[in-house]
C-alpha cells in the first residue's frame, strides 16, 4: 500500500474513488485495505448478496448448508488454510476420503460417497478429453451439464440397483461445476 501512496500523483489533498468489482472474499478484503488507507471505495456486485461463492443454501428439508469454495489452492503459508484450522473447519487433502451429503443433509456412507465422487471426477476427466479431442466439432449448444447427463447413464446403467437415485446424487455432486456448465453461477 505504501508504494501505491508513493505512486499517486494526483492532488495530495484528495484520493481517487476506487471501484472494486465483486463482493467475494477477495473483493471485500481489497476494499477493506483501501478504506483503511483512506480511499473512497465503491463495490460493484452482480449478485444480490455479498460473499461471492461463500454462502448458505436451504436444503429441501429446511437444513442450512454451507456452500461455496471447495478447495484451498496451495497449503504453504496460506492464510485461508490457517483460518480453516483456527475455526476447526474440516479440511482434507487429495488422499482423504470424500464426505458426501444427500439433498436432505444426511451423510452418505463413506463407501457410497467415494463411489459417487469417483464417478463425478471420472466424467470430468472424460469431458476434458472429449473437449480436447473434439473441440472444433462440439455443438456450441452442448454443455458440460449435457455431457454429464449422457455419461452418468453410461456409468450408472439401468441394471444397477437404485440407479435413478444414484444418478440423481451424482448429478447433484456435479453441481459444483455449474459455473462451467450453465449460463450463470448465480
Amino acid at each position: 500500500m505504501d508504494s501505491l501512496k508513493q505512486r499517486w500523483r494526483g492532488d495530495l489533498t484528495s484520493k481517487p474513488h476506487i471501484g472494486v468489482v465483486g463482493a467475494g472474499l477477495a473483493g471485500l478484503r481489497c476494499a477493506d485495505i483501501l478504506i483503511q488507507n483512506g480511499f473512497k471505495v465503491t463495490i460493484i456486485e452482480a449478485r444480490n448478496r455479498v460473499g461471492g461463492r461463500l454462502h448458505q443454501e436451504v436444503l429441501p428439508n429446511g437444513h442450512l448448508a454451507d456452500v461455496g469454495p471447495n478447495w484451498i489452492h496451495g497449503t504453504n503459508d496460506n492464510p485461508m488454510l490457517d483460518l480453516a484450522k483456527q475455526t476447526n473447519t474440516a479440511i482434507s487433502d487429495w488422499e482423504s476420503t470424500s464426505c458426501v451429503f444427500n439433498e436432505s443433509g444426511e451423510l452418505l456412507s463413506l463407501k457410497d460417497g467415494e463411489k459417487y465422487s469417483t464417478i463425478v471426477w471420472d466424467i470430468i476427466q472424460d469431458a476434458f478429453k472429449h473437449s480436447n479431442s473434439n473441440s472444433s466439432d462440439i455443438d456450441s449448444k452442448e454443455s458440460l451439464h449435457d455431457f454429464f447427463a449422457q455419461k452418468v447413464t453410461e456409468r450408472v446403467p439401468d441394471t444397477e440397483a437404485d440407479h435413478e437415485r444414484i444418478r440423481s446424487i451424482v448429478m447433484q455432486i456435479s453441481e459444483m461445476w455449474k459455473c462451467f456448465y450453465r449460463q450463470s453461477c448465480l
